[in-house]
């Protein structure tokens, strides 16, 4: 959803952060899965995915010059690698000569992510450190329950869990008892930022998605603090300001010399 990425553009500006890590699920690679029927109008999806995917990415990185980037893979970008171990093994791992460190058909290679100063983890089990306390995570888990995938997430946990995968806003805590000392973690799920009206393929109208996006303030100490910002029909309020998301279409089509045709309906 364009206008969700663009609030969480703008709030990113805001905030001027220190790490900006992106939680997984960046491409959908629809066309790349045999798990499930697709409809005709997803077929031919990954190039036009992957020329707005990297200008999205690259919108982030210049806004927040200073700010250290990590993205982590998630489920659905490992479609990319299925596909090509099941249909053209050939194919796997194979590398350009200009850049043999990377192979071709990755989502590292296909976004340009070295090229922006993007740290790509390509695995959905990777986990990214904010400090000793907070962790950032993908994640396995996923109820339909509300609240449910923090509470099964927080259970096992003694450090402050952040996660995608859910494609739900959640949030709980749970205090932490140690011989000398207790501290209070979290557990949240942050939201995600692609279409909730039932258009992603394995959604529907009355699905429990929510867009949003979650900002962590941390020091080097266990005290954390947790914010939950809810993108709302292409709005969402920051700090006492209401920001609205914009389309953005006509630059993400001026800047690329991708033909895209009727694919940015």
């Amino acid at each position: 959803d364009r206008r969700a990425l663009d609030v969480a553009l703008q709030v990113a500006e805001l905030c001027d952060p220190d790490d900006v890590v992106y939680l997984g699920d960046k491409l959908d690679l629809a066309d790349w899965s045999d798990k499930f029927i697709r409809s005709p109008e997803f077929y031919w999806t990954t190039q036009s995915a992957i020329v707005e995917g990297a200008w999205w990415m690259a919108q982030f990185r210049m806004i927040t010059g200073r700010a250290r980037h990590r993205a982590i893979a998630g489920n659905h970008e490992a479609r990319l690698t299925n596909g090509i171990v099941t249909n053209l093994s050939a194919a796997y791992n194979l590398r350009s000569v200009d850049n043999i460190s990377t192979p071709a058909l990755s989502v590292r290679s296909l976004l340009g992510l070295d090229k922006i100063g993007v740290e790509y983890y390509d695995s959905a089990d990777a986990r990214v450190w904010l400090n000793d306390y907070i962790c950032c995570i993908h994640g396995t888990v996923a109820r339909s329950t509300p609240g449910g995938t923090v509470a099964a997430v927080i259970k096992t946990s003694d450090v402050t869990i952040v996660q995608g995968h859910a494609h739900r806003l959640e949030l709980v805590s749970k205090t932490v008892h140690r011989r000398d000392e207790h501290y209070v973690i979290h557990a949240c799920c942050a939201g995600c930022l692609c279409r909730v009206d039932g258009t992603v393929p394995g959604s529907s109208p009355d699905t429990q998605w929510q867009q949003g996006l979650v900002v962590v303030h941390y020091s080097e100490s266990h005290k954390t603090g947790i914010v939950l910002v809810p993108i709302v029909d292409g709005t969402a309020v920051w700090d006492g300001v209401v920001i609205n998301g914009r389309d953005r279409l006509d630059e993400i089509s001026s800047s690329s010399e991708w033909d895209w045709g009727e694919r940015l309906g």
